[in-house]
């Protein structure tokens, strides 16, 4: 994976995990869970794709997914998932007509 690729993954799980950390101190159940299902999510999603016909044409640097081990996959997986909940963040920060509202996970 190229070292940018997987230096914003890091950081974006970094930043995730200490959101999920608030979420557990504060008892928000909800933003708990959410997150967490982002993650498995992710994981699941990696693990699907490594397991299919094109793995072998998805590249991280000089590895395919279809060659990467299990705790690569696991990484890769809750770094995608953490980039994508980070976007979600963003793009909720932005718009002010709360367009990008969605209900909660757990009631």
């Amino acid at each position: 994976m190229d070292t940018f690729v997987a230096s914003v993954a890091m950081l974006a799980l970094i930043k995730k995990f200490i959101d999920f950390s608030k979420y557990v101190t504060a008892k928000d159940i909800n933003g708990a869970v959410t997150q967490l299902f982002v993650w498995a999510a992710g994981v699941l999603a990696v693990f699907l794709y490594a397991n299919t016909d094109w793995a072998e044409t998805i590249t991280y640097g000089a590895l395919t997914l279809a060659d990467m081990n299990g705790a690569s996959l696991i990484a890769l997986g809750l770094g995608l998932a953490s980039t994508a909940s980070l976007t979600t963040d963003f793009i909720k920060s932005r718009d002010e007509s709360d367009s990008a509202a969605m209900p909660p996970l757990i009631k």
